[in-house]
């Protein structure tokens, strides 16, 4: 099989190599977070145990730390990507062109069916799978293949089990997977005639079960001819290969490509260049360790305090001791200089209260590091409306909130690049209603409603009503003060924040009619008061009696002698 642009496999193989050799560097801490913070997803990091599961956590003696990184988990799940709740929709460039019925019913549809699509499937699965990695590790990783029963396929891959570049715009564009399949998958999967030698004799043979090394590399086509519609035009490039299979056999599985990006990855915070992120588990590592080692010793002293070790004396060497509850044991007591029997070798009396509040401190540090107390607080309240809850989280937690706002903004990568390729797979697959004219060539993009996000949002709200109010206790006093606002700006702006639509904000022009409406009706109203006013005082003077002196008959003929 001809490679696409290439003829020789080694130069994926030495790619490959070039990779893992960058990514070595980031392994030793790994393995440390492996061993004390989530070891159920570090066994690739390990050779030999890519096929079978690993424990892994034999330096551990509290799960404290694990139980945090699950919060965290879990809270992302539920605050951004909740199953029961829908957390984003589609949209255009454009809000204007939004609000046409026509155009906003047909981005509705889109958003109903990608959102089916992914409760169809194993999407959330896969999403769980980067927000159980990435707080701790730094990086969470899912590739979205097509599947012929759910539409989509989400495998999350383990720490250890890729190795990642990036682009100048320090986005990863290439992922090479290292995996391992058994003989009748390669043969079921890539069929019998592009499999190795080696594999094909194996299943000749009937030993099926053999496990073979295989790579999957991702990475832009740079061969890429623009127009053509083959595997190797297509933006992205993906070759299997086995990576053990020799040079003269290559071993080259399967050649194709990608219209989009089929890999979406998540990494916490990242510095520089770097491929790979970290996260709160890097922070609080060394507390970690020094949890599980104060742990370590507490429950050494307790033991050591109920079950001291013991001193007795030589002559009583071979005696049987009875060290039970109400048990009775036999000793010398002629002993010189030992008085007999048996004691404690020496006092052990740990001071447990001082242990206990080191423990204290060392776990508080650990979960405000994973902001267990802001997801604890959301997943409370995340019975009640995703506006309402959102609102109280700020109230609460806005300090944190604002703290995690780089991590939340850099969640928006993945899961653009995750919404991206299932709607690339949809609308290939005719899973779409043709869209309106007007949008035809026009990009989608993404709006996020979750709770989180609305969080995010509320925090400027937030800002809008406290310059607001100032503004308005400052004109109490000074009236002028209050030309300092546009009323448009700050109404426009304060609905954005609490991410109302924008179908439902009227048109500036249609608004500008109005307010012409009302400047004119309100000046007819005035009009009509005058004059009601002039006719109530012509009826007033009309009714006056003119027979007596009083003062208006006085200012009359006043009036009248000054005319003549």
């Amino acid at each position: 099989m001809e490679l696409p642009g290439v003829t020789d496999i080694q130069k994926y193989k030495k790619r490959h190599k070039e990779l893992l050799y960058n990514r070595s560097h980031w392994e030793p801490i790994w393995k440390d977070l492996c061993r004390y913070v989530l070891p159920q997803y570090g066994r690739a990091l390990y050779p030999g145990f890519e096929t079978r599961p690993r424990r892994g956590d034999e330096d551990m003696v509290t799960s404290w730390p694990t139980l945090a990184a699950r919060v965290t988990a879990a809270g992302l799940q539920s605050g951004m990507t909740s199953k029961s709740r829908q957390w984003w929709r589609a949209s255009l460039p454009d809000p204007e062109m939004s609000r046409f019925p026509a155009i906003r019913r047909w981005l509705d549809e889109v958003t109903y069916r990608m959102t089916f699509v992914m409760g169809q499937s194993n999407f959330y699965e896969g999403t769980y799978g980067v927000w159980s990695q990435a707080p701790t590790y730094g990086t969470g990783v899912t590739i979205f293949l097509e599947d012929f029963e759910d539409v989509i396929r989400a495998h999350t891959l383990m720490i250890g089990e890729y190795a990642l570049a990036s682009d100048y715009t320090l986005r990863n564009n290439t992922l090479y997977r290292s995996f391992y399949m058994r003989t009748w998958e390669l043969v079921n999967t890539f069929g019998k005639k592009n499999v190795s030698r080696q594999v094909r004799n194996e299943y000749d043979s009937n030993n099926t079960e053999q496990w073979h090394h295989i790579i999957h590399a991702i990475e832009p086509n740079d061969d890429r001819i623009r127009g053509g519609r083959s595997n190797r035009n297509m933006p992205y490039r993906s070759v299997y290969f086995e990576a053990e299979a020799s040079e003269d056999d290559e071993g080259v599985l399967e050649v194709k490509g990608y219209e989009e990006k089929p890999f979406a990855t998540f990494r916490w915070e990242i510095a520089g260049r770097d491929d790979y992120g970290f996260g709160p588990g890097w922070v609080v590592l060394p507390d970690c360790k020094e949890l599980h080692a104060t742990q370590r010793d507490r429950g050494v002293g307790i033991e050591k305090s109920v079950n001291p070790p013991l001193q007795a004396p030589v002559a009583d060497m071979d005696k049987i001791v009875n060290a039970a509850p109400g048990g009775l044991s036999f000793y010398s007591s002629m002993v010189s200089g030992s008085g007999g029997g048996i004691k404690p070798l020496y006092e052990v009396a740990p001071d447990l209260n001082g242990i206990q509040l080191s423990l204290t401190e060392l776990r508080q540090l650990i979960d405000q590091a994973y902001y267990k107390d802001l997801f604890l607080a959301l997943m409370m309240r995340s019975g009640g409306s995703a506006e309402k809850t959102a609102r109280e989280v700020v109230e609460i937690q806005q300090e944190k909130l604002l703290m995690l706002s780089p991590a939340l903004e850099r969640v928006d990568e993945y899961l653009d690049d995750a919404i991206n390729r299932i709607f690339g797979i949809m609308l290939r697959g005719g899973l779409f209603p043709p869209p309106p004219p007007d949008i035809e060539d026009q990009e989608i993009t993404i709006e996020y409603v979750s709770i989180l996000a609305q969080a995010q949002q509320m925090i400027e709200s937030a800002k809008i009503e406290q310059g607001s109010a100032f503004i308005a206790q400052l004109a109490s006093l000074y009236p002028e003060a209050r030309d300092i606002l546009d009323p448009d700006a700050i109404g426009e702006g304060y609905l954005s924040a609490i991410q109302i639509p924008q179908r439902m904000l009227t048109d500036p022009r249609v608004r500008e009619q109005i307010r012409r409406s009302r400047a004119e009706a309100e000046r007819q109203a005035a009009q009509m008061a005058q004059m009601q006013q002039i006719v109530e005082q012509g009826k007033t003077l009309s009714e006056a009696d003119m027979s007596g002196q009083n003062a208006l008959n006085a200012l009359l003929q006043g009036a009248a002698g000054g005319i003549r």
